[in-house]
């Protein structure tokens, strides 16, 4: 099958790589064979993704035990964006239930949120006293940097997302975008079926590594300024998915090493810290990752 392909602009021949997504939903996952974009079937999408979905039940609040756990994806964002949002003015689109926002209150000079889900929109007003907004239309303000985490991969045309969002900046404001990565290991290298199977969802509408959005960032004439490929989830979490084909039981057990013994020696666990650093640093050699950061600028 040919069709044209938003990102590289030819018309290319398509693949289907994958038949269910999470949930045992069935949907056709399509990867564009120049540029290796993936994409949900577009028919599923005009069924599935409806304005109710995003304000009423695509809902996730803040939970304070969610921090105790070290390695949070969250705080891994945050230590490589630390210095460009750093006295600034900050706007983020999608801030659900406040989870990037516990960190950047401490450095922020203000931090303002766009958010569709009238539940979540009401909760941040009443728990943080964050100021909020239901679009982007209604923001009548300029700020220094726009944040979009786990964003852009709901949006239907990612492109014009982005040049709407530039508006909003100051001259030399930036942007900066978070998103999860088709270059993860479980996919890219161990080709795990089950694990597509969760890995493709519903709501995630494109499937991106770091090479498909930088061509989006100059397809929306902004300024590239720095590239990050973040490795989250632990060998252990890889091993599991290897052999049992099934998930860790939490966020916790995924981002961590976690060994299926009761009462793990001391020894044992820093051996597996060990190998987990090497591990991570082999990943990255070969640009795998779990999350792709970019930061660019408005020209």
């Amino acid at each position: 099958m040919k069709k044209n392909c938003f990102l590289c602009s030819k018309i290319t021949k398509q693949t289907i790589t994958n038949k269910e997504i999470r949930g045992k939903v069935k949907c056709k996952v399509f990867k564009c064979l120049s540029c290796e974009l993936e994409y949900l079937d577009k028919n599923f999408v005009k069924v599935f993704l409806t304005d109710k979905f995003y304000k009423k039940d695509y809902v996730k609040l803040y939970d304070k035990s969610f921090f105790a756990n070290k390695n949070n994806h969250y705080i891994k964002i945050y230590e490589k964006i630390e210095k460009y949002v750093k006295n600034k003015n900050i706007l983020e689109i999608g801030a659900g239930g406040g989870y990037l926002y516990h960190y950047l209150k401490k450095s922020s000079k203000s931090y303002e949120a766009v958010e569709l889900s009238n539940k979540q929109r009401n909760y941040l007003k009443n728990k943080f006293r964050i100021k909020t907004y239901p679009t982007i239309q209604e923001v009548k303000k300029k700020f220094d940097v726009v944040i979009i985490v786990s964003v852009l991969e709901h949006v239907t045309d990612p492109i014009g997302f982005l040049k709407n969002l530039k508006l909003l900046l100051k001259k030399k404001g930036k942007i900066i975008i978070e998103c999860p990565s088709i270059n993860d290991p479980l996919i890219k290298f161990y080709n795990v079926q089950e694990y597509k199977n969760f890995y493709y969802r519903p709501v995630h509408l494109n499937y991106f590594n770091r090479d498909h959005l930088i061509k989006i960032v100059k397809k929306s004439k902004l300024k590239l300024i720095k590239t990050f490929s973040i490795l989250v989830y632990s060998l252990t979490n890889h091993l599991q998915w290897l052999y049992t084909k099934k998930k860790s039981d939490g966020s916790n057990s995924a981002t961590n090493i976690k060994l299926p013994i009761e009462k793990t020696p001391k020894k044992l666990i820093k051996i597996f810290d060990r190998l987990n650093k090497l591990y991570f640093k082999e990943l990255s050699k070969v640009k795998s990752a779990d999350l792709e950061v970019i930061i660019c600028e408005n020209k």
